[in-house]
């Protein structure tokens, strides 16, 4: 079915192949995070906290290319964990920093292993030329998407990936 709920034919389209790859992943990383009480979309944030130690929440939020909001409630989330802390900067007090904590360095090197393994997971039975034509045609997708974003969240695409990447 397509997203008309007419029959798209015996083959998924490109966008539902895609909807079920993610939908599936997120499930699959529910679960696995669960033990961690986290959520897949604290993934990112750890990362760049662990990466980029001192960062304003706004910087945080230019380098994930997500809104203020979201930010906010996984940083409320992390903080009441113990993963990470915020203080003032010591110039202008009207900036919060954010640090990790001891707690999410250890937690990082897990996430980072988890996260990881189910790549090597998803591309079981994959060739080295394959999985790099799958990176380059997704690379491409994703540019191709990027039309859609509002010019205020479009950024250099390979900085973006870059700082995804774990």
């Amino acid at each position: 079915m397509d997203y008309n709920g007419e029959n798209a034919g015996e083959k998924e389209t490109v966008q539902r192949c895609l909807m079920h790859i993610v939908h599936s992943y997120t499930a699959i990383l529910f679960r696995q995070l669960s033990e961690y009480e986290l959520y897949p979309g604290q993934i990112p944030v750890i990362m760049i906290v662990e990466n980029h130690d001192g960062l304003s929440q706004s910087e945080i939020c230019q380098k994930l290319h997500i809104k203020a909001s979201t930010v906010a409630v996984s940083m409320k989330r992390m903080e009441k964990k113990g993963l990470i802390c915020r203080k003032a900067d010591d110039k202008d007090q009207r900036i919060t920093r954010v640090y990790a904590t001891d707690q999410l360095h250890m937690m990082h090197d897990r996430i980072k292993a988890l996260v990881k393994e189910d790549e090597e997971l998803m591309l079981k039975g994959f060739t080295e030329e394959e999985v790099c034509l799958l990176d380059g045609l997704l690379n491409r997708l994703l540019g191709n998407l990027e039309v859609f974003q509002p010019s205020c969240c479009r950024s250099d695409r390979k900085e973006r990936m870059r700082s995804n990447k774990l």
